[in-house]
């Protein structure tokens, strides 16, 4: 719909595993960036590596974890892996 606000709303979709301890740290420096910017929607996909699951976020084009994919009217704008919370930040305001 032309001038609708909602389609121009950044999503945030971060992939992770439990397993993986960087992912862990980050994931705590998102929920506290999800608190400070609540018109950015926060997404997180925990994703166990099993053979039915891996090729499915492969066609996502997550490739390591943590993986942040970030949305702008339904489309990936931006990529981020081995990324820096202060990139988010920017990309954010």
């Amino acid at each position: 719909m032309e001038g609708d606000k909602s389609s121009e709303k950044l999503t945030l979709i971060k992939y992770f595993a439990n397993y993986c301890e960087i992912c862990q740290r980050t994931g705590i420096k998102l929920e506290k960036i999800a608190k400070e910017y609540t018109d950015v929607e926060f997404m997180k996909v925990e994703s166990q590596v099993f053979p039915d699951r891996l090729k499915t976020l492969t066609s996502l084009g997550v490739t390591k974890f943590p993986f942040v994919q970030i949305y702008q009217t339904r489309q990936v704008c931006c990529v981020l892996f081995h990324w820096s919370i202060s990139y988010v930040y920017k990309i954010t305001n």
